[in-house]
């Protein structure tokens, strides 16, 4: 370890000692906790059905993907709205998270109730379960045939038989029994949806308590209770729905309404639930998962050791592969492979007569897997356990087989962007392993912050992997984006990776001016400028392909028509924006000194050799084997002149030729 390095080292330990509390970074310990958890989540929808005038109020349809509306448009019920809207997450869920599970119960119903535990006043229509083609199919159903006529024939046989506040209650009991059936886990995170238009359902003082204990029971069995106002965006008397008169008792409220008592501020954190809810989102949601473990230590130091966790950034989502299926029982079938000898026909052991090679010098060296893991990689199998980064405390008894070794700090402005060769990895302490981890690592985050510096860096994630020449970048806890804080791993390019780019001519001083340069610099500014693109950000951008294979798969299983119209590609040129930016492109061309920047060049013809296909050079070459430096093209004018066919690939064009002369 340089000098450097040692006076950062004890730099950074100073500052842990005396400015870090080691809290920094309490937020990624709660976020992973949680999504650990509570791995799956529970829905159920309770629908307020007693005020029939609001439910067949018509109003905008429900939004779908990218906030299209889904019948253009045409107008909807609020009934069929909110039917659409459940159908369209279970259309979300059943790509993103499969395995939650959503439902639908109606309360203030009456003659039609249907639920486990036969109260009155609530039906069930869909139980809990996970999302499935038959079950978003039977909801957008409903939602096309469900009129005042079909609802009374189904839900409304009769006058009610139980105040709305006593319906509240049922239905809140029947929500908790399905989930004490269904998700009773620990890892499912259970959530209840209220939608209703009613600010103070009618009944007794017995009956109104009774509701809210209820729902304090459904409360202190952690599970959340969410409310919506149904029609808020066509009926008046949801426009004036206050929480305080009898919800703010029900469930929790923001702390800022309940301080400011003003119902209008939770219309307006309420309005976009439901939209949310309605937005098709065809985006696969992967969990919080560490890749690998392993320790944080200086190069010549082991007074400083901190565990650390690993973590990716960015992984490509591709389309899942299909699955072989028996045509009968459509069970899965496994697929198994087998090497067979090409002359003997028997078949071979993969381990032991089965080899690979490699050219070298024009000759054939054969390896096996143990010799390339014996040249590559390093094994790290008998490396003992680091010491804890706390003096006196004993170290765990658990192996780990990465590395992560500090070899000195540079600069930040020495790290270019071309630098880059991959996608970043986070790295976080593991205070659970050794302790003391996350004061050593929030100490190198804010001292290397502070100072503008990164940390070059030797990873190995496993044992038997090829090292990692990388650099280490501070990122800072950061609340407004719930960006928690830690390291960054960026790989770097070893010496054997770059390539050289001194084409001939490619200095622009050799080209043109200095003058020129200046005017023409000046004239591409305006053109970024021009095509400047604000509220976005390139986290937001769907992979259309994906968009569309999904929409595919779902028109399949729905037996719907695909529309491709639905899938908006986020790519492609906006014509309206190319039209605001052409006269800042018309003043770069003219910069240039050239008419048209978008024609190719002409290509030039290449000239046709003449070849002769005298036999008797044909036969020479063959002799002494030099016929294979003939090209394709060459190959197949000797068969033309032969009148033989020309199909077939090079090795075969040869020995058709062989045969023939």
């Amino acid at each position: 370890m340089d000098a450097s390095t040692a006076a950062d080292t004890a730099d950074l330990a100073f500052n842990a000692e005396t400015a870090l509390k080691g809290d920094t970074f309490d937020y990624f310990d709660d976020a992973e906790e949680e999504v650990q958890n509570k791995s799956r989540d529970a829905v159920i929808f309770l629908l307020d059905v007693a005020n029939e005038e609001v439910l067949f109020t018509e109003e905008a349809s429900t939004q779908t993907e990218g906030g299209n509306q889904s019948n253009g448009s045409k107008a909807a019920t609020c009934l069929s709205n909110i039917i659409n809207t459940i159908a369209n997450l279970m259309r979300s869920k059943i790509i993103g998270r499969p395995e939650d599970m959503t439902g639908l119960i109606l309360y203030n119903s009456s003659g039609a109730d249907a639920n486990p535990m036969d109260l009155a006043g609530v039906t069930v229509v869909q139980d809990l379960a996970q999302p499935s083609a038959s079950r978003i199919r039977d909801m957008m159903d409903l939602a096309a045939v469900l009129d005042k006529s079909e609802f009374h024939r189904r839900f409304r046989k009769g006058p009610p038989m139980i105040s709305s506040a006593f319906g509240l209650h049922n239905a809140l009991w029947v929500a908790s029994n399905i989930f004490q059936t269904r998700a009773s886990k620990n890892n499912i995170g259970r959530r209840i949806y209220v939608i209703t238009n009613d600010d103070n359902p009618a009944g007794s003082t017995q009956e109104r308590k009774a509701a809210e204990m209820k729902a304090l029971d459904v409360a202190a069995n952690d599970t959340d209770i969410d409310l919506a106002v149904l029609g808020l965006n066509s009926s008046e008397k949801a426009q004036q729905f206050d929480v305080m008169k009898f919800w703010s008792d029900v469930l929790p409220l923001p702390q800022e309404i309940e301080e400011s008592h003003d119902p209008q501020k939770f219309l307006e954190n309420t309005r976009g639930i439901m939209d949310d809810l309605a937005t098709i989102i065809r985006r696969k949601e992967y969990k919080v998962r560490s890749l690998n473990r392993c320790n944080l230590t200086f190069a010549g130091s082991s007074e400083y050791v901190a565990a650390v966790q690993v973590y990716c950034h960015v992984k490509e989502a591709t389309v899942p592969h299909p699955v072989y299926l028996h045509p009968d029982s459509l069970k899965l079938l496994k697929s198994e492979t087998r090497w067979v000898n090409e002359e003997t026909g028997a078949l071979l052991d993969y381990d032991t007569e089965v080899r690979s090679y490699v050219d070298f010098g024009g000759a054939h060296i054969p390896m096996n897997r143990d010799d390339i893991m014996e040249m590559k990689c390093e094994s790290r199998r008998g490396q003992q356990q680091q010491p804890s980064a706390v003096e006196g405390e004993e170290p765990e008894e658990e192996h780990v087989s990465g590395s992560l070794e500090i070899i000195g700090f540079k600069n930040r402005n020495k790290l270019k962007f071309q630098h880059r060769i991959g996608h970043g990895y986070f790295i976080y302490p593991h205070e659970a392993r050794i302790t003391g981890s996350k004061r050593l690592v929030e100490a190198l985050c804010c001292r290397m912050n502070g100072r503008g510096k990164i940390a070059l860096v030797r990873f190995v994630a496993r044992a038997n992997a090829q090292a990692v020449f990388g650099v280490l970048s501070p990122q800072m806890p950061d609340e407004a984006t719930q960006t928690s804080g830690g390291l960054v791993l960026i790989p770097l390019p070893f010496a054997d990776d770059i390539r050289s780019l001194n084409l001939p001519g490619s200095l622009v001083d050799e080209v043109v001016s200095q003058e020129e340069q200046h005017r023409q610099v000046e004239a591409a500014k305006s053109v970024i400028k021009g095509f400047r693109v604000s509220h976005w950000s390139p986290y937001s951008i769907d992979n259309p392909s994906l968009k569309l294979f999904y929409a595919g798969l779902e028109a399949l299983a729905l037996n719907e028509d695909l529309k491709i119209d639905s899938v908006e590609d986020l790519l492609l040129p906006n014509e309206h924006k190319g039209e605001l930016a052409k006269p800042h492109v018309d003043g770069w061309k003219e910069s240039l000194g050239i008419d048209d920047i978008s024609s190719p060049p002409a290509k030039r013809a290449r000239a046709s050799e003449p070849f002769n296909v005298d036999l008797n050079i044909v036969r020479a070459k063959i002799r002494d084997g030099t016929i294979a430096r003939l090209t394709v093209a060459q190959l197949k004018d000797i068969l033309r002149a032969q009148r033989q066919s020309t199909n077939g690939k090079k090795q075969d064009l040869i020995e058709r030729i062989s045969t023939i002369v």
